[in-house]
């Protein structure tokens, strides 16, 4: 799972959230995403078993789930390796907030291109925000090399250095 040992922020209020897997696991995943406000889940869903190893995009919107500003909420994935016993789970959790973003950091970002605007982002404490435009220029580019080493740069500021090793430049 790719979260900050504090909570991450977000300018969005269906971010895109990321799980990191060093290998593919047939097993379905379990996602859960709690409110702290009223410890009741927003959503709780199977998500299917990834094929490849690498990082995977929940995102929020097709789950039908809207942040609420000024809310943490947790998050969660467990892998359910086996039904029946599931102390065999293998579980990661973060935590995310939804926040107004600081004053002028949008028209910033708006004005912005490339690595610029995932700086931006990362400048105004909106990790989960930099995390997602870096995503989407991964997947957007043809060469991905330096924007590889920009994601395990970005990793690794929050001490995720292993999954920075496993998937960065």
């Amino acid at each position: 799972m790719l979260a900050q040992e504090h909570t991450g922020l977000s300018s969005r209020p269906q971010p895109v959230l990321y799980r990191s897997l060093s290998r593919a696991i047939e097993a379905d995943d379990e996602f859960v995403l709690i409110s702290e406000a009223d410890y009741e889940p927003l959503v709780e869903t199977r998500l299917a078993g990834v094929a490849s190893a690498g990082i995977q995009r929940i995102a929020l919107a097709d789950l039908g789930v809207s942040l609420k500003p000024g809310v943490s909420y947790q998050w969660s994935v467990a892998v359910v390796m086996d039904e029946n016993q599931r102390s065999g789970d293998i579980l990661a959790s973060g935590m995310i907030e939804y926040i107004e973003p600081p004053a002028g950091i949008m028209t910033r970002v708006a004005n912005a291109q490339g690595e610029e605007r995932i700086s931006h982002y990362a400048g105004a404490g909106l990790w989960y925000d930099a995390l997602q435009s870096l995503d989407d220029q991964i997947r957007s580019a043809q060469d991905t090399t330096r924007l590889r080493q920009v994601r395990a740069a970005l990793l690794e500021q929050v001490g995720l250095d292993a999954v920075a090793a496993a998937v960065g430049g």
